[in-house]
């Protein structure tokens, strides 16, 4: 058999067998991609205790978001690493999520299996809260 029947049928089973894995395995997929680093922080962020800080209360009633807004955020948001401060105890994650306003970004506080928001801002808009 030559080499280019033994690539095809390669990329032809190859092909074949994703598609069965997402047939038999579509409501699981999750998996292949929770080992990410923004994927655990999402993961540590939904399954922490919520606590908001009353800055942050203030924050979300002046942007005019709530808490499943929050909620929202910690599900489909994404972790800005390069923002966040991951070598301080505790660990302060930024999530950008992009929600009804616009983008907004949330500043979470994690300690043990807590998760406290601490701040709620909109970098692409300038409003004006008196939260201080």
């Amino acid at each position: 058999m030559k080499f280019g029947r033994r690539l095809r049928l390669y990329i032809f089973g190859v092909l074949m067998g994703s598609v069965l894995v997402l047939f038999f395995f579509n409501d699981r997929l999750h998996i292949l991609t929770d080992w990410l680093p923004g994927n655990r922080v999402l993961t540590v962020l939904q399954n922490s205790e919520p606590l908001i800080t009353d800055k942050a209360l203030c924050q979300l009633a002046c942007f005019d978001l709530d808490t499943a807004d929050v909620r929202l955020a910690k599900q489909k948001g994404d972790v800005r690493f390069k923002l966040s401060e991951t070598h301080d105890e505790p660990k302060k994650y930024v999530v950008d999520s992009n929600l009804d306003p616009g983008k907004v970004r949330m500043t979470f506080s994690i300690a043990d299996s807590l998760a406290t928001l601490i701040n709620v801002a909109l970098p692409e808009k300038a409003v004006i809260c008196e939260c201080d």
